[in-house]
């Protein structure tokens, strides 16, 4: 469920992002199953304005930055904004679904 016409302070969603990492792993297999709603949950909560994209403020007050990616590798097609997909097609492309081969081609 999502909360309407308030902001979600960055240290909530940081909280909410450490829980996730620590109760679920959030790794190869958090989009098995339900771990996509996950993503989406996540995005949602960023996304401040619930206009379904990440301004570069949203994404620093959400501290997403701080994982590892930067908004502009999340914005691939540069006009500005991070789509739903923008953010689901990278975190896809840095956690592998489970059972998928690595590299090297050991499985995950």
């Amino acid at each position: 469920m999502r909360l309407t016409g308030s902001r979600i302070s960055s240290s909530l969603i940081s909280t909410y992002l450490i829980s996730l990492v620590l109760i679920i792993g959030f790794g190869p297999a958090a989009l098995a199953g339900d771990g996509r709603e996950v993503v989406e949950h996540i995005f949602e909560m960023a996304d401040a304005d619930e206009d379904g994209a990440l301004s570069a403020t949203e994404y620093e007050e959400a501290e997403l930055a701080r994982y590892g990616v930067s908004f502009e590798q999340t914005d691939a097609d540069g006009d500005g904004s991070t789509s739903f997909e923008e953010y689901l097609s990278l975190y896809e492309a840095h956690h592998p679904p489970a059972g998928s081969c690595t590299e090297k081609g050991e499985t995950i």
